[in-house]
Formats: C-alpha cells, structure tokens, sequence
C-alpha cells in the first residue's frame, strides 16, 4: 500500500525534508531480528542469524546479510548466489511479522510532521529497505500519509542515489528546483554524513539509533539533535 498522501498534489515550500525511518522515526528491531533470522534460515540453513552483529545503518537488505555472513566465514560466491532471492523472501516475512511484532514511534516525530505539512514542507523518505517493505511499515507506524514519496533500494543500492532520486521525486511533484542547501536529511547513521556534505545538502543527525552521539557529533552534521522531540527548534532551522 502506498503511502495515501502520494495520491494529491502537495503544496510546496522552498524547503524539503527527507527522513529515514529505522531509528530515526520508529524502533522495530525485534520484527528486523525475526525477519532476517527467517530469511537466512530459508536461504542459507543457518539458524539464530544476528543481522546486528554486523550491521551499519543505512545498507540495504542484501549488504547486511552479505557482510554478516561473510564475517563468519562463507564465500562471497556462495552467498551472492542466492541474494536475488533475498527481496521475496524479505517481503513475506516483513508482511507475516510486522502485522503481529510492535513499532514504537520515536519521541516528537508525528508533531514535527504535523507541523511540517501545515507549512508546506514536502516530506520524503530515504531508506536502504524495498520499497514494499518501507510502505509496509510506515503503514503499521500510522505516518505513511505524512510523505510524498519513497526512494527506496528500489531506486539505488547506494545512500548517494537514493537521496539524488529523493530530490528528483521532489523537484517533478512540486514542479521546481530545490536549492541543495534548503534540503534537510533526517537519519540516525553516520553514514549519511559525509554523503550528505558530498551532495551539499544538510545533514541532521539525530541520535535515537545504534550509533553513539559523540560518534555522530565527530564527523560534524550540519545538525545534532537527541531525538525529534524540540520541534519549534527544528522549525526554526528548516524555516530560516
């Protein structure tokens, strides 16, 4: 199911808002372990997968079993020969868990998107998960009418092409051009920080996910914030 705002027209501001969604706007690992957990056990015959062992925010589904396993000593070609698998299997046990699993909504996001949509902000999402699955759980969270797109691993396998068709997506539903420095990209990774300074787009670090503030504050976002609950703050940055 898309999401029911990509269905109208927005009315666009000069600013826009890109958001990640895994600890950044929910918590769900516990559906991601029984997922992953199930999708390694159908694939490869391994049991009690740990997709948390190795696992850096921001990678798309195929990365993060290809980089786990590979640390515990399986080929690459063995384990490349089945990734095309990966995107089905993933989709029928996100559907089965996350009708029955819990996904907690961080602090201060449904306010600020509120407050976002009043003053016309477009809102999209950037995310490593399929598109089907990204839709699946912004539906279960109860926010998936807040965004006008999705860019997903769908549209790249990397961070830097998804945000780049995140702003395209953006720029043909509004029907103008963005200035780079008026597009904010909400994530929990640190990853998306020097991707972000590459692309000249500001980045905003929000520290609700795996990686420790100190290391997220290190690598210097434009924006450092605990969590996204000071909105009137987050405004007033957005809409200097």
């Amino acid at each position: 199911m898309k999401p029911s705002s990509q269905n109208h027209k927005p009315r666009a501001a000069s600013q826009l808002a890109l958001f990640d969604i895994d600890g950044t706007m929910v918590r769900m690992w516990e559906v991601h372990e029984k997922v992953y957990a199930s999708v390694v056990e159908a694939l490869y015959g391994v049991k009690g997968f740990n997709f948390r062992a190795h696992y850096r925010p921001g990678e798309t589904n195929e990365q993060v079993i290809l980089s786990n396993l590979l640390h515990q000593g399986y080929s690459e070609q063995a384990v490349r020969q089945k990734l095309q698998d990966v995107g089905a299997l993933m989709s029928k046990y996100y559907l089965e868990y996350i009708r029955r699993g819990d996904i907690t909504v961080l602090p201060g996001v449904v306010p600020l998107l509120d407050s976002l949509r009043l003053r016309g902000v477009l809102t999209g999402i950037v995310t490593g998960n399929r598109g089907a699955i990204a839709d699946m759980i912004l539906n279960k969270a109860g926010i998936a009418s807040y965004f006008h797109f999705v860019s997903s691993s769908d549209s790249s396998t990397d961070r830097e092409g998804r945000i780049l068709s995140a702003i395209a997506q953006a720029e043909k539903l509004s029907t103008q051009k963005y200035r780079k420095d008026r597009v904010y990209f909400f994530d929990d990774s640190d990853g998306s920080i020097p991707v972000s300074r590459k692309l000249g787009i500001k980045s905003v670090a929000v520290a609700t996910g795996e990686i420790p503030k100190d290391r997220l504050k290190a690598l210097g976002p434009d924006y450092l914030l605990d969590d996204l609950s000071n909105t009137n703050s987050i405004l007033e940055v957005i809409m200097q």
